[in-house]
């Protein structure tokens, strides 16, 4: 519920930001500023999602190659007699 709330509030700040470089113009290279600051928070934390995301999977696509008692190994049979 905590992280529901804090993302309206969120989205509603981007938008209040983004309507006063639009229409009001106050203090707009501060609020440029701040915008930049936020979308490169969220492409920062978007990125570091996708690679726990992507560890998780790694480490159980591991496990479950562990849990199947699969021997994913080569081995070659060396019986060249002629």
């Amino acid at each position: 519920m905590k992280k529901r709330i804090l993302a309206w509030i969120a989205l509603i700040v981007f938008l209040v930001l983004f309507v006063n470089i639009l229409f009001f113009h106050y203090r707009t290279t501060e609020t440029l500023v701040i915008l930049l600051f936020y979308v490169l928070f969220l492409v920062l934390k978007k990125r570091s999602d996708n690679a726990q995301r992507e560890e998780l999977a790694y480490r159980e696509n591991e496990k479950s190659e562990d849990d199947n008692g699969e021997n994913n190994e080569v081995t070659i049979d060396d019986d060249s007699n002629a």
